[in-house]
């Protein structure tokens, strides 16, 4: 699996911003070589990096060393990448989406952040939402939660804060797929 820089460059950007330069030296000192590798040379937005070194370890990373170990760093670097990620002109758009379209089109651009994979809405209703991640070939807890997070950021942006996200099935704990379970409070 991989994925796009942008969601590698969240990562780096979220520590720098949140435990200073101090905290991503601490975080390049503690990844395995390849991701450090990775992560102190030049990371392009646009091109495609291995995600176990270029996720899945910062993220275990993060959580490890500036959470206590809690899955909280990876939902908080999610998070961050959403309200990072919808800005300016997305910003406005997102604002404007009902949860509805907002998660629509979620599902519909996740294929241009990771490959291989793919998200749809498996289940609608007026109060839930399910959205369902498959067909990637790694899998990893972390990501999933980073995930969940990210989604919580974007409906946060689209103005929506009375909302619950959980993970359903977990393709990380051997189900077939891993599904996003959003609940309207």
């Amino acid at each position: 699996m991989q994925a796009k820089g942008t969601s590698v460059l969240a990562t780096r950007k979220f520590v720098a911003l949140k435990f200073g330069q101090d905290g991503l030296q601490r975080l390049l000192d503690a990844l395995p070589p390849q991701s450090r590798d990775l992560f102190a040379g030049t990371l392009l937005a646009s091109d495609w990096y291995p995600v176990a070194p270029a996720l899945f370890a910062p993220t275990e990373a993060v959580c490890r060393l500036f959470y206590g170990g809690a899955d909280q760093g990876a939902w908080d670097i999610g998070q961050y990448s959403a309200q990072d990620g919808l800005q300016g002109v997305y910003r406005f758009f997102a604002r404007m989406a009902s949860v509805q379209t907002l998660l629509e089109k979620t599902a519909s651009i996740y294929h241009t952040y990771y490959t291989p994979g793919q998200m749809e809405i498996a289940e609608r209703t007026k109060q839930r939402i399910v959205l369902r991640m498959s067909g990637a070939d790694e899998h990893d807890r972390l990501f999933e939660v980073r995930v969940c997070g990210w989604l919580d950021g974007a409906l946060r942006v689209c103005g929506n804060t009375k909302h619950t996200l959980t993970i359903g099935a977990s393709a990380a704990r051997g189900d077939a797929t891993t599904d996003f379970i959003m609940t309207l409070d």
